[in-house]
């Protein structure tokens, strides 16, 4: 996984190439891990993470992830805590991106929440 400069994780999904004003200019395509969204970055850009997630920009201000973070938490279910090595607890609504973001094995993780293993990479798991 990647991270901008304003750590917001991606997924580069493709790149591509067009020609503007004559030259050829490198484009990217990519998703972001919280948001899902998906935007046409140029190469050059992601290339340095000098861009950032276009679905948060609202009237001039940028939300942090944590204010989404915190969002999306309040407004969902939440499908099981998760418990780090150093004993903090994390409130999990999305399987593929808690996953995506922890390097974590889905089919690990899913085998502790149902019993068959105790930890996975050093976490533990409970539902909710």
């Amino acid at each position: 996984m990647k991270y901008n400069k304003k750590n917001q994780g991606f997924t580069e999904l493709g790149r591509f190439h067009l020609y503007e004003n004559g030259e050829e200019v490198q484009y990217c395509r990519i998703k972001f891990l919280r948001t899902k969204h998906v935007q046409i970055v140029k190469g050059a850009l992601v290339d340095n993470g000098e861009f950032e997630d276009q679905s948060l920009i609202k009237e001039g201000h940028t939300k942090t992830q944590e204010d989404v973070k915190d969002k999306e938490i309040s407004e969902a279910s939440v499908l099981f805590t998760a418990i780090n090595q150093d004993g903090q607890e994390v409130a999990v609504e999305d399987l593929e991106d808690f996953c995506a973001l922890n390097d974590l094995d889905e089919e690990a993780v899913k085998a502790c929440l149902n019993g068959e293993q105790k930890t996975h990479k050093k976490w533990s798991f409970k539902t909710a």
